[in-house]
């Protein structure tokens, strides 16, 4: 593998893409911003099911989903919390 020259080093581009969090009700699914907006897409036609073990069973409407963004900056913070076991004012030094 050869190394890179100084100007290329300076000419490269490094994209930090941001990740789409998807509440769906009990958990909330952090995706690439792009593979998260075709999952929105996909979800257009979606009904909740609802199994009971003691009732009828019940297809209805899906209810609102709730999304945000998270830059690439936040999601790097707290992936590095997780696997340090520590908390966001312990990483940042507030503590």
């Amino acid at each position: 593998m050869r190394k890179l020259t100084k100007a290329e080093l300076t000419n490269l581009t490094v994209v930090k893409e941001n990740k789409l969090v998807i509440d769906l009700s009990y958990h909330k699914v952090v995706l690439p911003l792009d593979i998260g907006l075709k999952l929105i897409e996909c979800l257009k036609e979606a009904e909740k099911y609802e199994y009971n073990y003691s009732d009828t069973d019940r297809i209805s409407p899906l209810p609102s989903i709730e999304i945000k963004t998270l830059n690439h900056q936040e999601y790097i913070d707290i992936k590095t919390c997780e696997l340090l076991g520590v908390t966001m004012d312990e990483l940042k030094g507030k503590e």
